[in-house]
């Protein structure tokens, strides 16, 4: 998050908030330990942002919320296998705005 371009998002996605959470907790313990990270982090409940670029962090349910209008530069998806819609993963892949595929390419 600190070496990306300004107001980049990225997202854990997975089936439930409980498990897309799972890598939101322990960013949030990283960044709560160290006090390089904390002078340089914001935590909340629903996100991280870098202070000093814009840059966040959000975790989201696929079963609550979806990737439509939502410009990821990174996302990180736990439990894909799970997913009710393989064409998803697709689909999110498509809206990178930085990355190093190209729009339409398979995720192989």
């Amino acid at each position: 998050m600190l070496l990306e371009p300004k107001n980049s998002n990225f997202f854990s996605v997975a089936p439930t908030l409980d498990l897309s959470t799972l890598i939101f907790d322990e960013a949030t313990k990283i960044i709560a330990n160290s006090p390089i990270l904390t002078s340089r982090f914001r935590v909340t409940k629903t996100y991280i942002e870098c202070k000093f670029n814009n840059n966040k962090f959000t975790p989201l349910a696929t079963g609550k919320q979806t990737m439509d209008g939502r410009l990821a530069s990174v996302f990180l998806v736990d439990e894909a296998g799970a997913l009710r819609d393989s064409l998803k993963i697709a689909s999110w892949y498509r809206n990178i705005s930085f990355g190093l595929g190209k729009i339409g390419e398979s995720l192989d």
